[in-house]
């Protein structure tokens, strides 16, 4: 495992190095602005569906695709088809045997018609620089008017949101997820595709699980039920607060870090739930809220975890001040006041159902982390950043903010974040040089290792005087 790691990186920092030699010679960023209005189009005969998709990227960027899909859903099926045919029509394959491989395959096809991935009817993706410094991409994916039964495209539960959790989020938030996913039609769906899958096992395996959980006095189902709007975690780091815990024989000082976890509900079930679960707790009524503190060791960061009821919202926090901060009991002045956000969310939808940010204090706080860590120290890992800073590679400042809008017709991702297009467009190829390596380095070593015989081998070990 640990040199198929160390393949990976070695291909990844190869495939860097080789990003940069072509940069020098060719530079990307010029590449890009020379076409800047330049679309690079894959059109098809469905004028309405690309017109739909088209109408909502944004227009003269460094990237403009369009893709139909609905050839692929078909060449899907038939694949399945032709594959279960030849499976079947090979000798020696009993009557029993046939009979299993048509029950597989389809269940399969099922699985893929009802999920809704065979629905795609269009795909559409833009990058253009929305201001300095700042790359505003969408992604469009959709399905044709009235064909859009399947499981992607209900998932998420209002038509549009108001995004509504973001008003919540700390000032020293530095990642953070909401989605208002509704995760008792995912349940639904999974038992409905066990049930028609025709497979015993398939059909014990999850109704045996709500099984015991009834067993155990859980009612699966309600509960589930009763997390009817957003739900998702905050992550915040405290930069007035340093703490220092030891890491690898050193003491590594970094910022308290708090987290949580908020879920809207429609009733307290889940909170009953846990807070009868917990050992030695209790419920109390702290600032008006229903509230349980979970007894644990003192930790080297502020940790007092605790569940807390307010009306229609559950939180499990870390500890009470991000508590206070998400409840609007403090003098944080939240996100939104933040420079960097008000940065980010620039043009972007007011209304949406999820949203994904994430800071540049978060990478930056990682990789101080792991340069406190190295013990090669500071030069060394300067010089590897400087290759990535000469190829717009440096995620020193990567920031992102992205917000998922639900359509009539599927989803619009718009994403503000300090990538530049040219990185996405480059990324690929840094992954499949990690890719190949990671395969290709071991065998290597493996073949390297099978040449020299045991003679050589005990020759070239040091010798050990006593």
């Amino acid at each position: 495992m640990k040199k198929i790691l160390a393949g990976f990186l070695i291909g990844m920092f190869a495939g860097v190095l080789i990003l940069y030699f072509v940069n020098q010679k060719w530079p990307l960023n010029e590449i890009f602005n020379k076409k800047k209005n330049a679309n690079i189009m894959v059109t098809s005969s469905d004028e309405s569906g690309f017109a739909s998709i088209t109408s909502k990227l944004e227009q003269e960027g460094d990237l403009f695709a369009y893709l139909n899909t609905t050839k692929i859903a078909n060449t899907i099926n038939k694949s399945l088809n032709t594959l279960k045919d030849t499976i079947n029509s090979s000798e020696n394959i009993s009557d029993v045997k046939k009979k299993e491989n048509e029950k597989w395959f389809s269940f399969i096809s099922r699985l893929l018609s009802d999920s809704g991935l065979l629905q795609i009817s269009g795909i559409g993706i833009s990058s253009k620089e929305y201001e300095k410094g700042i790359t505003r991409s969408k992604f469009v994916i959709q399905h044709d008017p009235g064909n859009g039964s399947g499981l992607i495209w209900n998932i998420l539960g209002r038509s549009q949101g108001d995004l509504g959790s973001i008003d919540m989020l700390p000032d020293s938030t530095v990642f953070s997820s909401f989605s208002d996913f509704n995760y008792f039609k995912l349940w639904s769906w999974i038992k409905d595709q066990a049930e028609r899958s025709g497979d015993d096992k398939i059909r014990f395996g999850v109704t045996s699980m709500e099984k015991d959980l009834g067993n155990m006095g859980i009612d699966l189902s309600k509960l589930l039920r009763s997390l009817n709007g957003d739900s998702g975690m905050i992550l915040t780091l405290d930069e007035s607060s340093k703490k220092k815990m030891p890491i690898a024989g050193k003491n590594i000082e970094f910022p308290d870090p708090a987290i949580a976890l908020v879920f809207e509900t429609e009733d307290d079930s889940i909170f009953k739930l846990l807070s009868s679960r917990i050992p030695e707790t209790k419920v109390e009524k702290i600032d008006g809220r229903d509230t349980v503190l979970i007894k644990v060791p003192e930790m080297p960061f502020t940790f007092s975890p605790r569940i807390i009821q307010s009306n229609n919202v559950l939180i499990i926090a870390s500890n009470s001040v991000i508590a206070e901060k998400i409840f609007g009991e403090s003098t944080d002045p939240g996100l939104k006041s933040s420079k960097e956000f008000k940065i980010l969310s620039k043009g972007m939808p007011d209304s949406g159902n999820a949203f994904t940010f994430m800071s540049s204090s978060l990478i930056k706080e990682i990789m101080s982390i792991q340069q406190k860590l190295n013990n090669s120290g500071k030069e060394t890992q300067t010089k590897e950043m400087d290759i990535l800073n000469k190829l717009g590679l440096s995620f020193n400042n990567l920031s992102i903010l992205r917000i998922t809008s639900k359509t009539d017709q599927g989803y619009t991702i718009t994403t503000n974040s300090t990538i530049k297009t040219e990185l996405l467009m480059m990324m690929p190829i840094v992954t499949a040089g990690g890719v190949i390596a990671a395969i290709m380095i071991p065998q290597m070593m493996k073949n390297k290792l099978r040449k020299v015989n045991p003679e050589e081998r005990s020759q070239n070990l040091p010798s050990r005087e006593l």
